[in-house]
């Protein structure tokens, strides 16, 4: 039978007979430096992009060391061995630092020092700073409930004082009496209330797995979740896209558009050197699931003619569903007028799984020359 190694630390078994008169170089070398390693030792390297930790059989790795100090970078993932181990952390790069060990992820901002436990499959850890603020506010509550419980105490003893020194006064001493220990009894209560909370926040925050992001540096963004790990997310519109030419020949097209946008705009301006007739604007959309084009629908039965700057937008509500209103307008800047009907784009037509496309045509009379340029927006 050949040597085996532990599970977690990759120490070595001996094969039983083996390494007669040997065994002070195999214990020292394979087993005691490395068990030294694994409860004290520190692994520092810095993390830009992706990085897998070294890992041994009886001998010297990363992974097996109980500190990982990252000194700098931008932030990464650290892929860890999937197996049962902890680690104390210090974050020193510019960037977030994600565990993964194959399951669950834990993220680790940059800057901060905490621990990250493993179960052979999903990543854990917690924000100390978080955690130490909730125990600071349970303990500025309780010492709230101490003071309030020391004046209730100060009152009792003023109204046995002034019962002692007047049998006159023994009714209203005794009504302070009363008052001081209802006052106790609310001070017992809001201590209590005060654990309670604090208790129920953190046992919120074990059960969840993790307790809120870092909140320095992310003013003004929204808390989401993936459904194990909450993160902050800015809610403003992504520039997809812009799309500048010449003349138009055919439709400006913006086909692949990613997945994930709830909401999609496209603005137009075009700059006309000739002088068309009769406008027209024409949207059509392409279906996600099949990839496939509608046809086009005019954006207004109004029409505009001459050289002139025309500005418009469409905005799809619910880009990401199978149907859903669309709005659009557009406008000449100078002298020129909209003839015809209001402009609204109700009845562009859309498709199964949501729109990967987009295309804008211009229908007119003439020739149509200029700078034309139109950009794609989305949010999700």
């Amino acid at each position: 039978m050949a040597d085996t190694y532990t599970t977690r630390n990759r120490l070595i078994k001996p094969e039983i007979g083996q390494y007669t008169n040997a065994w002070g170089g195999v214990l020292n070398l394979q087993n005691f430096d490395l068990v030294d390693a694994a409860i004290d030792g520190m692994a520092g390297f810095t993390l830009t992009g992706a990085k897998t930790l070294s890992s041994n059989n009886a001998a010297a790795d990363e992974s097996r060391m109980r500190f990982l100090k990252i000194t700098g970078g931008t932030g990464g993932t650290i892929t860890i061995p999937s197996v049962e181990k902890w680690y104390i952390v210090r974050n020193g790069s510019s960037g977030n630092a994600v565990f993964s060990a194959g399951g669950t992820t834990a993220t680790v901002a940059a800057g901060l020092l905490t621990i990250v436990v493993c179960d052979a499959s999903d990543c854990y850890t917690m924000d100390f700073t978080a955690a130490a603020a909730a125990a600071v506010v349970a303990q500025l509550a309780a010492e709230a409930a101490q003071l309030a419980a020391e004046t209730a105490q100060g009152l009792a003893e003023a109204a046995q004082t002034g019962a002692e020194t007047a049998e006159t006064n023994a009714e209203t001493a005794q009504g302070l009496a009363e008052a001081a220990r209802d006052a106790a009894v609310v001070a017992q209560g809001l201590a209590e209330a005060a654990q309670a909370a604090t208790e129920a926040v953190l046992a919120d925050a074990i059960a969840a797995g993790s307790i809120l992001p870092v909140q320095t540096g992310n003013s003004g963004k929204f808390l989401t979740t993936n459904g194990t790990t909450p993160s902050w997310v800015t809610n403003t519109p992504t520039l997809i896209q812009t799309i500048t030419t010449g003349t138009i020949s055919s439709g400006l097209e913006f086909a692949s558009i990613p997945a994930g946008y709830s909401e999609l705009w496209i603005v137009w301006e075009h700059i006309i050197s000739s002088a068309p007739a009769d406008v027209y604007y024409r949207i059509a959309t392409q279906e996600r699931t099949a990839g496939t084009w509608k046809g086009y629908s005019r954006v207004g039965t109004g029409a505009f003619s001459g050289a002139d700057t025309y500005r418009g937008s469409a905005y799809f509500f619910a880009a990401d569903q199978d149907s859903g209103p669309v709005l659009a307008s557009f406008d000449a800047t100078n002298s020129n007028t909209l003839s015809g009907a209001t402009v609204f784009g109700a009845g562009i037509r859309r498709g199964v799984g949501g729109i990967s496309g987009i295309r804008l045509d211009v229908e007119f009379t003439g020739s149509l020359t200029g700078t034309h340029s139109v950009k794609l927006y989305g949010r999700s």
